[in-house]
């Protein structure tokens, strides 16, 4: 069991720990804290060894016992990262009693949501252990939604040292949306495109937890294309990396393709290319390379031998080992140039 506290600014005036999401993994809360002590709410409690109310705790699947045997730890926690500035921390139980801080596994994950054309739309965010403020990567999906695959990615960001961040584009689709990923990704508009990706941005940048200075873009297969274009569309980026990203000659709706804005592009960008791949195929590398030079645009690309379309991902059929191997740490090194050194080792 892990408990994972996020510090956030609560209203109250009184130091507390409040939960406000539970998942049978993890428990996120928000928390102020300016002593050792901490009261809970909405359990309202007086002292950390005071009561919890049990149907709460068995509605969510979480042990009564070994959540009050971590509340101590927890309250520890909260003020640690008020007093630094730590905006995640991880509570974890070992064998059922002893809780630390700081353990587990994968990179603290959860859904942020952000305001576009008066619409709620998700971000799936992972960020980093340590202390901020973190540069950020936002994370552009590729056919398939904000999904496994995507959420793996922007979570190998947040283990870079990053914070990661993948808005969900098809968000105007709605909830119950059952089209496959070809009829949704039809529906994609570059200019809405643009307006999702910004105010991702925006959110990223207003956030305390970020160096609004230090912010880059990655994105797979359709998501490639989205990065070549957002290097272009928008200056908050200082580095991009495009992933096999397809029809970039191509536009989305009325205005300019991304290859067409070419010489708008801002930010040093990489590209990494399957050499068996149709969609771009090396013709296509080719062609942009070239108009990138042309332009006098900061740039290197990378091709792999046998690799095709989407060979970064572990769940489909066309993954590539090789090429994940040699293009992840790249990409990673690309990003730490023109973003800076960060304070977690890459993996």
């Amino acid at each position: 069991m892990v408990y994972l506290v996020r510090a956030l600014p609560h209203p109250s005036v009184t130091p507390s720990v409040r939960f406000n999401e539970c998942h049978p993994e993890w428990l996120i809360a928000s928390p102020v804290a300016t002593a050792a002590r901490a009261h809970l709410s909405p359990w309202h409690t007086d002292s950390l060894t005071a009561a919890v109310d049990t149907s709460i705790l068995a509605l969510n699947g979480l042990p009564l016992e070994g959540f009050r045997s971590c509340l101590t730890v927890l309250a520890d926690a909260c003020v640690r990262a008020e007093r630094t500035g730590l905006q995640w921390v991880r509570v974890a139980a070992r064998n059922g009693e002893q809780w630390k801080v700081g353990e587990g596994e994968k990179m603290p994950s959860f859904w942020e949501s952000v305001k576009v054309d008066g619409q709620d739309m998700k971000v799936y965010t992972s960020v980093p252990d340590g202390k901020g403020p973190f540069p950020a990567i936002v994370v552009i999906q590729h056919q398939g939604g904000v999904d496994e695959f995507v959420q793996e990615m922007t979570q190998r960001i947040a283990s870079a040292g990053y914070v990661g961040a993948a808005p969900d584009l098809y968000h105007r689709d709605g909830a119950e949306c059952k089209d496959d990923g070809p009829t949704r990704r039809a529906r994609l508009r570059d200019v809405t495109v643009i307006k999702d990706v910004n105010a991702t941005v925006d959110f990223l940048k207003g956030h305390r937890a970020i160096d609004g200075e230090r912010l880059g873009i990655v994105g797979f297969c359709m998501g490639g294309r989205v990065a070549y274009l957002m290097a272009a569309a928008n200056a908050s980026f200082k580095a991009a990396a495009a992933y096999y990203g397809g029809n970039i000659m191509v536009p989305w709706g009325e205005g300019s393709s991304p290859f067409e804005r070419t010489v708008e592009i801002h930010c040093p960008l990489i590209g990494l290319f399957g050499e068996v791949d149709g969609n771009p195929s090396p013709a296509d590398m080719r062609k942009l390379d070239a108009e990138l030079t042309r332009h006098g645009k900061v740039h290197e690309f990378h091709a792999y031998p046998g690799a095709d379309h989407a060979f970064m991902n572990r769940r489909g059929n066309r993954y590539h080992p090789e090429a994940d191997r040699d293009s992840w740490p790249k990409t990673l090194a690309f990003f730490q140039k023109h973003l800076g050194k960060v304070a977690v080792a890459a993996n």
